[in-house]
């Protein structure tokens, strides 16, 4: 309940809550290209955030093309839609969550548009490997990659937030990705280390129920078996695990608190964890 929601502020006057609209972006384009499309969303926005005591809205603008150039312009209309109406709701907090692009960002983001028009960016800084990839990777490292060649040198949380500071986003408005999952692969030989050959996702979890994706509760579950053996990779501030064929890169408390260090030195706006109900509270 949206109303319930709101009323944890009684508890902490200090919290803000987001409306968030996602995920990929082809949805916003389709809807975009009709006349005065934005218009009509931005209102049913305001409206819903005066409603329900809501603070913002987050755009989950996450899977954009570079061959269709409607994408790039579509989400920098509805950002100049929102300011445009933002006098209706006064301290609005904007916020973009994007993908991890690495080699064409510049493509598919509109950066030097749309920067001054939002208070934050969620990077989403996980991912960067999965079962989707011919061999074992950490999904999430801190670091450059010990195994990574020069292409890959910016497949990491580091990488990414550098691509976003060159652009010209500024290191205060900048948020990291802390997964509260794993990604899971099928070994396909005998090597069990990083770079060694997979054959696809690993078997689904007990709870989630989806091949190559394991929760952090799951995960949890695994670390107590005495079956499983765990790594820790210092460069890449990182943790894996392997039994049989099975082999799960994942986050932990450590490498959690790694990063939250990390945002803080680097002045950072801050962190946010994708996502709570994959915790393992």
């Amino acid at each position: 309940n949206y109303r319930e929601l709101a009323l944890l502020k009684k508890t902490n006057p200090d919290l803000k809550i987001s409306i968030r609209l996602g995920g990929k972006s082809a949805q916003y384009t389709r809807y975009l290209r009709r006349s005065k499309s934005a218009t009509q969303l931005v209102r049913s926005l305001i409206w819903f955030m005066q409603s329900y005591g809501f603070d913002g809205v987050d755009i989950a603008f996450e899977f954009p093309d570079e061959d269709v150039p409607d994408d790039k312009l579509a989400l920098t209309t509805l950002f100049e839609e929102i300011t445009k109406q933002k006098r209706l709701m006064s301290n609005t907090i904007i916020t973009l969550t994007a993908a991890p692009f690495i080699d064409h960002l510049p493509k598919v983001y509109d950066v030097h548009k749309f920067e001054k028009l939002i208070n934050y960016v969620n990077l989403m800084t996980f991912d960067f490997y999965g079962p989707w990839d011919e061999k074992t990777g950490v999904f999430a490292p801190l670091y450059h990659q010990s195994y990574q060649v020069e292409s890959e040198s910016l497949r990491n949380v580091d990488g990414l937030v550098k691509l976003w500071l060159s652009l010209g986003v500024p290191r205060e408005k900048i948020l990291i990705g802390i997964p509260a999952y794993g990604r899971s692969f099928t070994l396909g030989s005998a090597q069990k280390g990083l770079h060694a050959p997979v054959t696809g996702a690993g078997y689904p979890g007990r709870y989630t129920k989806t091949r190559g994706f394991l929760s952090y509760y799951e995960i949890c579950e695994k670390d107590r078996s005495k079956s499983w053996q765990k790594v820790w990779l210092d460069a890449e501030k990182a943790w894996y695990m392997t039994s049989g064929d099975q082999w799960i890169t994942y986050e932990d408390i450590d490498s959690a608190t790694m990063k939250a260090q990390y945002a803080k030195g680097e002045q950072l706006a801050g962190v946010f964890i994708w996502s709570i109900d994959n915790d393992g509270m």
